[in-house]
């Protein structure tokens, strides 16, 4: 059985809300959803002006990646309405890829539901940290992230993305103490 198999089971299905569970899936079955609801949820990117995304070479593709984590969002009638995708960029580090909810099931606490539980998750698995990157016109999701516990820890321009505010959520205490004390503008009273 692979590695994080059995805590995965231990965390999911998960009930984000009286109406939307959320369940682990396979590849196949996040990119089926992800292809047909992502024009529901986002604006195309190139309305947005920026460059169409371009799937990496399979070589690439295959070898970047130790861990994936895959998730649906289903509502009561069983019907896919968002997903999440996260993969491992460093040992210690899970990036959150990208989520989405379709607008009908936003606003009622469901992604926020999912962050709580989905950082417990990460942290289970033995992740010192989870970032993420998102649109910086992004607030809802940019606050929900904040409130999670989630920190600014950068910026990009980027002609595919736009440009990017870099967040990480520290799951160690003693790491996200460090940040703390290396950039707090506290300390240069």
């Amino acid at each position: 059985m692979p590695p994080f198999d059995e805590t995965r089971k231990a965390f999911f299905p998960f009930e984000a809300s009286p109406t939307c569970t959320v369940r682990a899936v396979d590849a196949d079955a996040l990119y089926e959803v992800f292809d047909k609801l992502t024009g529901e949820v986002f604006t195309p990117m190139t309305d947005l002006g920026l460059a169409p995304y371009q799937m990496p070479p399979d070589n690439l593709a295959e070898t970047w990646n130790v861990h994936t984590e895959r998730f649906v969002f289903y509502n009561a009638q069983n019907r896919p309405i968002g997903w999440s995708l996260s993969e491992q960029r460093e040992p210690d580090t899970l990036f959150m890829v990208w989520t989405g909810i379709l607008p009908e099931h936003q606003n009622q606490g469901v992604y926020s539901s999912f962050l709580r539980h989905y950082l417990n998750y990460a942290r289970a698995l033995g992740y010192a940290r989870v970032t993420s990157n998102h649109m910086v016109n992004n607030r809802r999701v940019l606050v929900a992230k904040l409130k999670a516990g989630f920190v600014a820890s950068g910026m990009t321009l980027d002609e595919r993305w736009g440009a990017m505010i870099w967040l990480t959520c520290h799951l160690d205490d003693d790491m996200a103490a460090i940040f703390r004390t290396a950039f707090s503008l506290e300390t240069y009273e």
